[in-house]
């Protein structure tokens, strides 16, 4: 048994790396908030409860895995863990047996399994939320993925390592549209600027870069 050592909330507990699509590899350190940051995030946007068995394939060289750790541990959800490629009929058996609720993904992974037909004759009914990131999904791969699982939403997630979490995010309270945002995430703000650098109204549709405000919590500034 170890006695617990206190700190400050802003003092670091790990060191993550990225390249994000700048191509230049930074280091981002996380602080004591990023942990509590990843769990809300995946308590209000996924609804992750402590019966869930949750799985998204990761490692911990991506900011996936540690946010999967804190999430699963901190919401007493179960870390599903599975030994080899998530690329093959395998994984999605494992997806099965373990009988998994929310299932995390990329969209690259999904358009495999389904080029592959790999859950043919397997039940993903157990899972209830689907999840995604890490590149631009495809609607019709998106629909194929929810009609093997009786047609549970899939939450559209993006953010940054910086973040410890998403900004912009499905909402599980809303229909869910294939390959598309609900909104800023819980307690995030932002704006879209144009090319002056002038951001646009709320009610206007449009397209430039994303200015987020403030630094908001479990974020991280120093790079």
């Amino acid at each position: 048994m170890y006695s617990p050592v206190y700190q400050s909330a802003d003092a670091l507990i790990n060191i993550l790396f990225s390249s994000g699509t700048t191509g230049e590899p930074k280091v981002i350190p996380w602080t004591q908030l990023c942990p509590i940051r990843c769990a809300a995030d995946t308590w209000a946007h996924l609804d992750l409860r402590p019966k869930d068995v949750d799985l998204w394939p990761t490692n911990l060289g991506w900011v996936m895995g540690p946010i999967q750790i804190f999430s699963c541990f901190l919401n007493g959800a179960t870390l599903a863990l599975y030994h080899g490629s998530p690329l093959g009929r395998g994984f999605c058996k494992f997806v099965q047996d373990a009988r998994v609720s929310v299932l995390g993904s990329v969209p690259s992974l999904v358009k495999s399994w389904k080029a592959g037909n790999l859950t043919k004759g397997l039940d993903w009914t157990k899972i209830r939320v689907l999840a995604t990131t890490g590149e631009a999904s495809d609607i019709d791969d998106n629909l194929w993925l929810s009609s093997r699982t009786c047609y549970k939403p899939i939450v559209e997630c993006c953010g940054g390592t910086e973040l410890a979490s998403s900004y912009i995010q499905g909402r599980l309270l809303q229909p869910q549209a294939f390959g598309a945002f609900s909104g800023p995430s819980m307690s995030t703000g932002f704006v879209i600027l144009d090319e002056q650098g002038n951001p646009y109204p709320d009610d206007l549709p449009c397209s430039g870069e994303v200015g987020l405000f403030p630094l908001y919590f479990g974020a991280t500034n120093r790079l």
